[in-house]
């Protein structure tokens, strides 16, 4: 929807295209396997320190820009979940 929205608006430049919902890889992964019905037990968080890839630890993107070009409404990560597991049910 969003560029859908940026292409009938003739809207161009480079966006951060995100949810609403800032998390951790492991709160992430526990909500799909909730809203899926999956065994969320079944998920076990790790230390990332003990790779030899180095990753941050927290990544979050700035929306101001994208959210004042647009009026589709930007969506939490529960609403995301929801919509696809609809789509999916």
């Amino acid at each position: 929807e969003i560029i859908i929205e940026l292409i009938f608006k003739q809207i161009s430049g480079i966006f951060n295209v995100t949810g609403l919902t800032y998390t951790d890889r492991f709160s992430f992964a526990k909500k799909i396997a909730k809203i899926f019905r999956f065994n969320p037990n079944l998920i076990n968080e790790i230390s990332l320190n003990n790779s030899e890839i180095v990753r941050p630890q927290k990544i979050n993107l700035n929306l101001e820009k994208i959210k004042s070009k647009i009026d589709t409404k930007l969506l939490t990560l529960d609403e995301q979940l929801q919509l696809m597991h609809g789509k999916y049910d």
